[in-house]
């Protein structure tokens, strides 16, 4: 692994039959990483959060035991670096259609929020759904 964190794109393997970069080519179009501005900008954010946020805490590692694998909120950051670069929240766009019902699970258009996450919230709207009245202790609003 380099330290000064190379980004390598390779040659693309997938066969797109949908997206702006098929829409351009007017037929099948080998998805190019180089190419596609998402996947650009998605894998400069990891450049980014990997020598500001550090999510692996490499620093703190010797090289031969830093790790380059990514973790939920590495890819979570990545994404929305890249909806924020491209100003769309549909970040692959690029090479798949943003018109496809349903939208593609890293679409940033989801409208669930990080309460839908919560499991402490999730069991107080239980408990109230069943008596008809929140639990004593517990948030009427939550």
């Amino acid at each position: 692994m380099a330290s000064e964190g190379e980004i390598h794109l390779g040659p693309g393997w997938h066969l797109l039959t949908h997206g702006a970069l098929f829409d351009v080519a007017g037929t099948c179009y080998r998805h190019n990483a180089a190419h596609n501005a998402g996947v650009i900008y998605h894998e400069y954010g990891h450049h980014v959060s990997r020598h500001t946020a550090d999510f692996r805490a490499n620093a703190l590692a010797p090289a031969e035991l830093q790790s380059n694998l990514k973790t939920a909120l590495d890819e979570g950051y990545c994404d929305y670096w890249t909806a924020t670069m491209l100003d769309v929240p549909h970040i692959w766009v690029w090479h798949r259609s943003h018109l496809v019902d349903p939208p593609h699970a890293r679409s940033l258009t989801s409208t669930r929020t990080a309460a839908d996450f919560d499991m402490r919230v999730a069991r107080i709207r239980t408990r109230t759904a069943r008596s008809g009245r929140p639990r004593s202790g517990t948030c009427a609003g939550a």
